[in-house]
């Protein structure tokens, strides 16, 4: 079995990707399928004679496009998101002017578009809004019936398109008012709602992304005992580089050359530096403390540890935790619930139009616009498309897997990694959390909390003669504390230029020798 990765563009809903699912489940040899809406990703496992353009071809024909997530550059912006922005301006543009003469002509009597123009101005303006802001709504109608799966978008574009048909028709002097504006509006509202998912989704997914960009993003390679400095991305394994002291390791490899200490507290959670030589493993994005060392690579792209984490992390996001059952079910009778009260509406306006005007009556108070009556045709489309577009179960639907997401992404970006979604869950439950090593639940980084000394001075300015050349982790925070101690003996800038003169050179485990005065700043920072 083979397990593929594929980012699906085009989605608006949870429903989207239910169905998205659903059509990469059909395809033969396909043993699982997980489409994800929050972080836009396909896993799918499969036999290895089932070819990656089958499975694309199987979400083209829900509507969708699919790509495999290794043509998806991760520095560019999100192609989805930059079309959604384009229709989000093209949307506004036609419908605001629109929406102002409706609002006018129905609040203050008053229209900016004139009479004779309206009706036609309006077709022509929401027709526009359809077929380009729109396109995608339409697509995703007509493939709903085609596949018998409705998905949000199906309540927008039937009502969209019914909206439009109506002052169609009444362009043609049908007995009917004219809705078209309602179409270029739900279409405006609908792109500024995908819009802002397609944002949050992205935002929270950008924490864990930043794990892929730990690795260093030059690389010196060593070709024929030439030092060439390139991308790592364009590493391959056997390759030799060189990493020099404070620099990031670019990926996994050995060490053939060299010895030094190296920061793996990104992988191992314990803060301090491990010594490494000849022959020790090294994992791309930890930190080479000390020597310069030369590493053979071993590993790159998606096989390096740091991939493997973001995959685990990933997985985490998209599973589904017990609570999301329930909101899964709800969901899934949604949408058909709605067409169906939807056309319960239009056929109690058609039947009983006096009732429903009895109801509407005694609300004209609160709604002024409220005035007149329409024809029971006009007033039975009217409350219909109103039921299609009011309706949304994206919220339902989206607000569990959005919280775990955004859960699991700020818990990598504070360096907790979460395995499973469920975690989150179950740990509200917990009254007993156990940690294997003292690293999980300190900063991270070693400290001097105390000191005994008969004379602290002399201790302060001896660690820092010693150990201000180190690059050990527990050398600067020795430096760092002695630096802070004396600084604290001197009560202003004026005190401390004056009496902050310690001497240049001591003797290792003897008393201090005074061979001439420095100043404080230029011994420590120059």
């Amino acid at each position: 079995m083979k397990t593929t990765q594929l980012i699906v563009r085009g989605m608006h809903c949870v429903n989207c990707a239910k169905t998205a699912e659903r059509m990469l489940s059909k395809v033969r040899g396909v043993q699982e399928a997980h489409v994800d809406f929050t972080t836009g990703k396909a896993r799918v496992i499969h036999d290895a004679s089932v070819a990656v353009s089958a499975l694309a071809d199987a979400v083209a024909d829900a509507g969708y496009e699919a790509v495999q997530e290794d043509e998806q550059d991760s520095d560019s912006e999100d192609p989805a998101l930059q079309k959604e922005r384009k229709n989000l301006i093209i949307a506004w543009l036609i419908a605001s002017p629109l929406m102002l003469n409706m609002i006018s002509m129905n609040i203050w009597h008053f229209m900016i578009i004139p009479m004779r123009y309206d009706a036609i101005v309006s077709v022509i303006g929401s027709l526009a809004v359809l077929i380009s802001a729109g396109r995608s709504v339409l697509n995703a109608t007509f493939f709903s019936f085609k596949t018998r799966i409705f998905t949000m978008d199906s309540l927008i574009g039937i009502g969209s398109i019914a909206a439009l048909l109506s002052g169609i028709l009444n362009l043609l002097s049908f007995p009917i008012e004219n809705f078209s504006v309602i179409s270029a509006m739900i279409i405006a509202i609908n792109s500024t709602g995908n819009y802002l998912k397609l944002k949050t989704t992205k935002k929270a997914g950008d924490a864990v992304k930043k794990l892929a960009n730990l690795s260093a993003k030059m690389s010196h390679k060593i070709i024929q005992g030439t030092i060439v400095d390139i991308p790592s991305k364009l590493l391959v394994p056997g390759d030799i580089v060189l990493v020099k002291p404070g620099e990031t390791i670019p990926s996994d490899g050995v060490i053939i050359k060299g010895n030094t200490t190296i920061d793996e507290s990104l992988a191992t959670g314990e803060s301090i530096p491990v010594s490494k030589g000849e022959g020790c493993n090294v994992i791309g994005g930890t930190i080479n403390q000390v020597g310069a060392i030369e590493v053979q690579i071993e590993k790159t792209g998606s096989d390096t540890f740091i991939a493997g984490v973001i995959r685990l992390i990933e997985q985490a996001q998209a599973s589904k935790i017990p609570i999301q059952q329930l909101a899964d079910k709800v969901t899934n009778v949604f949408v058909p619930v709605i067409l169906i009260l939807s056309v319960i509406s239009f056929a109690f306006w058609l039947i009983f139009p006096e009732v429903g005007w009895k109801i509407v009556d005694s609300f004209r108070g609160l709604f002024p616009w409220l005035s007149g009556r329409m024809s029971p045709l006009s007033m039975a489309l009217f409350s219909s498309i109103a039921t299609l577009v009011i309706a949304c179960p994206c919220a339902l639907g989206l607000a569990t897997p959005t919280a775990l997401m955004v859960g699991i992404g700020m818990g990598a970006k504070k360096g907790i990694l979460i395995r499973k979604g469920e975690a989150i869950q179950t740990i509200k439950d917990s009254t007993i959390v156990v940690f294997d090593k003292t690293g999980t639940i300190t900063h991270g980084k070693p400290e001097v909390i105390d000191c005994v000394s008969f004379d602290e001075r002399e201790l302060f300015i001896t660690s820092l003669l010693l150990e201000k050349n180190s690059e050990h982790s527990l050398a600067r925070t020795i430096v760092q504390y002695s630096y802070n101690s004396l600084l604290s003996n001197f009560s202003s800038k004026e005190a401390f230029e004056e009496n902050g003169r310690i001497i240049k050179d001591a003797t290792i485990g003897g008393k201090l020798n005074v061979f001439e005065k420095v100043d404080f700043n230029k011994l420590f920072f120059n």
